[in-house]
């Protein structure tokens, strides 16, 4: 008991009131959870622009926007040039603005940490760290010259770094007494343009051997960095230690692992130095590469796909990797770092909502966030797909983990349709041409009960047991009320295909009519499943509705 006291004394000093109280990630039965406040969290969430959050002004007009567009959480940048302009001399007014603006708008923020990296970068850092480049050396081109990164072998600039994290996150923790701040990112984007590092210790790292951490990570798990090894490590039982050439041979991949695993050792650093002043969850993001042309227009040594495991092993206090999902396959990418050792956490991605649908219900992720999400504040679509999601988010964080939900999203154009198995019902997802961004989740609430959401497509439960037929026992168009949702029309005969399928016609409305003295209020939008397929039908403004089903089965014969 005498320790327990000492130790609670020490946690209130160090502003903590107790340990369970800060946000933290869990893994609960397979599934990860962030817990805030004591419960799980999901952030449907946006970044703002990389400068907004430099004035308390504009980011005081940016968290009135995003909360007004129903957000529960802002991703917002602090850079190492604001917060130690001179060296030793700290400065933390954009934090506490930031802390305090949050709690005024009832926001929970994700901290983006803008320190030696912002988008292969060193812009962010200080003008005394960028002059210096002697001290704070960057990493080589091929030609000799210096490249615009620091170099992630340059042990002054990763401990600069990991001090002034520290001084950050020593501050966050005494400020932030009601845990605004529930996660931070560490660096943003991290890598090096021109592929490879050439400075003298990169070089001297490269014909040296592979760290005994990662070939034993390597060797231990089936990822795709570890089938690389070749046969004479496996049948030695990974105990034979070598060079990254041996190990991998003299390849450009080889120059990206070896780069890879030092900004990872980098990141970390920082990253522990920050958790033991306030151990809050942390990870880094990727800016996603074209493996066919990775040295023209994207900083390499990033946690891409190829080289995650490098990040996982090499980076044990950063506790996910994330991508940031923009022209490439959003489902690809959700499927890759979406691992056990990793949960998805989208802290970047295109200004549009519909997958988030897909997100949340097919990968359970623990956050949506498209990028400069202020620019959308007038975007209709966006906002009421928002709203609707809003409204689902109870129901998709009591499901996250269970099996028992599935999401849907029309990638390709020429994609017609899904197949998705729930409770012993196959779910055809048939997209509906001519409609864009067909999206949506199916949740089975219950034996033979579901949920739907979605827009653009519509859906035919099929039985698994071929002996039986399935047919529709009950379907409603629903509406969220301060009790749950509520039935706002019984759908059946013709807007169920006669039980054979559920219509996601969407939410549309008619305009009132008022013209020559005439005032006619508008009803609701006919339902019928016959006006899927008219031309005037698909050009009429719909987002996501939300539905429930109930199904049942007789026998073929």
């Amino acid at each position: 008991m005498k320790r327990f006291v000492l130790l609670l004394a020490a946690l209130l000093a160090f502003g903590i009131s107790y340990a369970g109280d800060i946000p933290r990630l869990i893994n609960e039965n397979g599934a990860w959870h962030l817990m805030v406040d004591g419960s799980p969290m999901l952030l449907l969430s946006g970044e703002v622009h990389n400068s907004t959050s430099s004035t308390e002004e504009s980011l005081d007009k940016a968290f009135a926007t995003v909360k007004a567009m129903g957000l529960n959480s802002v991703l917002a940048p602090v850079s190492w040039a604001q917060v130690e302009p001179r060296e030793g001399e700290f400065d933390f007014t954009t934090v506490d603005f930031t802390i305090s603006l949050a709690k005024k708008y009832d926001l929970k923020v994700v901290l983006l940490w803008f320190g030696t990296w912002k988008n292969g970068e060193s812009s962010y850092s200080p003008v005394w760290i960028r002059k210096d480049t002697e001290r704070f050396f960057r990493a080589r081109k091929q030609d000799g010259s210096n490249a615009s990164a620091i170099s992630p072998f340059c042990v002054a600039a990763m401990d600069a770094d990991a001090k002034a994290f520290t001084m950050l996150m020593s501050h966050i923790a005494k400020k932030d007494k009601t845990r605004t701040i529930v996660t931070v990112q560490v660096e943003n984007e991290a890598g090096v343009f021109d592929g490879m590092d050439y400075s003298p210790m990169a070089i001297e790292a490269y014909n040296g051997e592979v760290p005994d951490a990662l070939l034993d990570y390597m060797c231990s798990h089936k990822g795709q960095l570890g089938e690389r090894l070749n046969d004479a490590w496996r049948a030695n039982g990974c105990k034979a230690r070598g060079t990254w050439t041996e190990v991998f041979g003299d390849t450009e991949d080889t120059k990206q692992f070896l780069l890879s695993y030092a900004i990872a050792k980098y990141i970390n650093h920082v990253a522990a130095a920050g958790k033991k002043a306030y151990p809050l969850p942390m990870f880094t993001n990727a800016w996603l590469v074209v493996d066919s042309d990775p040295l023209r227009y994207w900083p390499v040594g990033g946690p891409v796909p190829k080289v995650i495991d490098i990040y996982k092993a090499a980076m044990p206090d950063v506790d996910w990797v994330s991508p940031d999902i923009y022209s490439f396959g959003f489902k690809e990418m959700c499927a890759i770092y979406d691992r056990a050792d990793n949960p998805l956490f989208i802290p970047e991605t295109n200004r549009v909502a519909g997958p988030a649908y897909y997100a949340f219900a097919e990968h359970d992720a623990l956050c949506y966030s498209p990028f400069a999400i202020e620019d959308v504040f007038s975007d209709r679509y966006f906002l009421e797909e928002y709203r609707t999601l809003n409204e689902l988010l109870p129901l998709i964080a009591e499901y996250r983990g269970t099996g028992n939900m599935r999401g849907f999203y029309v990638q390709d154009p020429n994609d017609s349709k899904d197949v998705l198995r729930l409770g012993g019902y196959d779910f055809e997802v048939n997209y509906i041409k001519g409609e864009k961004n067909a999206h949506g989740l199916i949740i089975m609430t219950g034996e033979n009960e579901f949920i739907c959401a979605g827009v653009g497509a519509y859906i035919k439960p099929l039985s698994v047991d071929k002996t039986l037929r399935c047919s529709i026992a009950t379907a409603e168009e629903l509406v969220c009320s301060k009790t749950g949702f509520k039935t706002k029309v019984v759908l059946n005969g013709d807007q169920t295909a006669h039980h054979t399928m559920l219509y996601l016609r969407g939410r549309m409305e008619n305009e009132d009519y008022e013209s020559g003295g005439f005032r006619i209020p508008a009803p609701w939008y006919d339902v019928s499943y016959q006006r899927m397929h008219m031309p005037q039908w698909q050009s009429k403004f719909k987002t996501s509705g939300v539905y429930g089903m109930s199904l049942m089965t007789i026998p073929v014969k």
